[in-house]
């Protein structure tokens, strides 16, 4: 019993570890949900290609193709940093670099197919539409999408 009370940790203490404990335990939530997060970007970022050969005129398909693939290379490399690295208070920052590939793909394919009435962001449009079920039937979504092209 002496051995434990001479073990005792003040409160101050073990207040201390306790937050290094939780800082460890965030970081490490933080770095597995950045392994989902690129993981999401290196499947869906390709995918949407398909609906840009529907959407984007042809001159400009093999520059918005370029974009996507440079993107999901990026993303590629930090999710291979990611896997390779532990967790630190840094990881976070893994975050940030995907968000600012991911955005400025869009804001660069935004641009090259004429900024706010491009198509792309039209189909931006046409999608949350489609998906909160507005008036028109989803149908007529799709005839408008393939009418537009």
């Amino acid at each position: 019993m002496s051995e434990i009370i001479e073990n005792k940790l003040s409160v101050e203490e073990q207040a201390i570890i306790d937050a290094k404990d939780f800082d460890q335990f965030l970081n490490g939530i933080i770095h597995d949900w950045l392994k989902t997060l690129t993981f999401l970007v290196i499947s869906l970022v390709p995918l949407f290609f398909a609906l840009d050969y529907f959407i984007v005129p042809k001159d400009l398909l093999k520059q918005v193709g370029l974009y996507r693939l440079i993107a999901t290379c990026i993303v590629i490399i930090q999710y291979v940093i990611i896997r390779k690295t532990k967790p630190s208070s840094l990881s976070y920052l893994h975050g940030y670099v995907v968000s600012i590939v991911v955005g400025g793909v869009i804001v660069l394919m935004t641009c090259d197919l004429g900024g706010f009435y491009s198509s792309l962001f039209e189909l931006h449009g046409l999608l949350s539409e489609f998906y909160v079920g507005r008036s028109e039937t989803k149908k007529q979504i799709i005839m408008r999408v393939r009418i537009h092209n």
